[in-house]
């Protein structure tokens, strides 16, 4: 499945927060959504190495609708599930999702992420730590950065969200897709630079301008200058 955004696997090669109730206009508060509609969260087992997953739920509608719910690093019986990895984006443009039925709001940049990743016919199984994680919840907080490193190594995939695609950088994936198939039937692993570079300028028919543009483009996502 094409995605429209760039998504990026970490972990088996290549594909393709906080929060507020503001009304940008006036900068009040909004008083549409009563208490009870806004999503409150339940405390997770801060004993053990526990945190939440999120149920992407399956649609094509204007609306995102997850459930949120506690598991375990350590339990036998944790579903498989993939992390986002993902920038919050600007804080001061967010959007609604539901979590739980309950109202939520995001950040657009993740918002965009949970669009492109919801699936039509299957639910999604995913982490994302605006989501996942009381923001607002500071011994939370704490606990759930001392299990980060196991949230992502255990995880089936590691997304990443690097923003929404352009003509450019479609070509550059498309490029990168080819290269790696390619390589893999040649001993690669021996070649210097300018092997690489006869090898990528002999098989590939694209533009090669437009891939430097995409790839020029793809390095100045917020993504790679977060560190």
């Amino acid at each position: 499945m094409r995605l429209c955004g760039l998504f990026v696997n970490r972990v088996g090669g290549l594909d393709h927060s906080l929060l507020v109730l503001r009304n940008p206009a006036n900068n009040s508060v909004n008083l549409s959504m009563t208490q009870g509609d806004i999503f409150k969260y339940e405390p997770i087992d801060l004993e053990r190495p526990a945190f939440r997953l999120l149920q992407l739920l399956r649609g094509d509608g204007p609306t995102i609708e997850c459930l949120l719910y506690q598991a375990y690093l350590d339990g036998a019986d944790t579903v498989p599930y993939e992390a986002i990895s993902y920038t919050w984006g600007d804080m001061d443009k967010t959007t609604s999702v539901k979590v739980n039925e309950k109202t939520l709001k995001v950040t657009a940049n993740l918002h965009s992420a949970l669009k492109h990743l919801r699936l039509r016919d299957m639910d999604r199984i995913i982490w994302a730590d605006a989501i996942c994680i009381d923001q607002a919840n500071e011994r939370e907080r704490g606990h759930q950065v001392q299990q980060m490193c196991k949230i992502y190594s255990q995880a089936e995939e590691v997304l990443v969200w690097l923003g929404h695609a352009t003509n450019e950088t479609d070509i550059l994936m498309n490029s990168l897709r080819c290269l790696e198939e390619y390589s893999s039937m040649h001993n690669y692993r021996a070649w210097d630079l300018e092997q690489w570079k006869t090898f990528w300028e002999l098989n590939f028919q694209c533009p090669s301008s437009q891939s430097t543009v995409g790839l020029d483009l793809l390095l100045k996502t917020p993504w790679f200058r977060r560190v």
